[in-house]
């Protein structure tokens, strides 16, 4: 219990030192064991303290024959004709089916040439991280396939994220990586 004590003392002592302040000061800082060293980490209260991924500029288009924009303006393109994904303009997924607390939340994926007759079960994997506090990494499905006249094939994977804050969300197939930062609305 000692140890505890002290360590969590050197860490208030070295965040005085080096006068860092926090430009929220009701904002709830978090200290954690990692490797046997103290780290802190600020608790996200809004979307705006979250570093969501915002649409890039150029915006990203799609290859023919998928849409030059998604099918509701509220999101845009992300990511590259190897992986895209759909997202918020706002970074914000809101009011998402909740069962004792896990959030459960659809992600749709994309690549060019992804044919969803030929690959019912892509080897696409999804992970992800909460950036602003400690909690369980997010629970993944197994990646299934659809298809729309609007939007194309795609892929889908379902994910059950235990509770709201500032989450990385990352989906990886084969050699492609895309990764992006989304609010979850508790």
């Amino acid at each position: 219990m000692r140890q505890w004590a002290d360590a969590i003392l050197g860490v208030a002592l070295a965040l005085l030192r080096a006068g860092c302040s926090s430009p929220l000061p009701d904002e709830p800082l978090l200290v954690q064991p990692a490797d046997s060293q103290m780290v802190a980490r600020r608790v996200a209260q809004t979307p705006g303290d979250c570093p969501f991924t915002l649409p890039a500029e150029p915006a990203f288009v799609p290859p023919t024959p998928y849409p030059a924009a998604p099918p509701e303006p509220s999101e845009f393109w992300y990511g590259t004709e190897e992986l895209w994904t759909a997202l918020q303009r706002d970074g914000v997924w809101r009011q998402l089916p909740s069962t004792e607390g896990v959030l459960s939340q659809k992600t749709f994926w994309w690549r060019a040439g992804y044919d969803a007759q030929l690959d019912s079960r892509p080897a696409l994997t999804v992970t992800g991280t909460r950036l602003d506090a400690i909690a369980p990494p997010l629970e993944a499905t197994r990646a299934t396939h659809g298809s729309h006249a609007e939007i194309g094939d795609f892929m889908l994977v379902g994910v059950e994220i235990p509770g709201g804050g500032c989450w990385e969300i990352t989906g990886q197939i084969g050699e492609q990586v895309l990764s992006y930062v989304v609010w979850v609305e508790p």
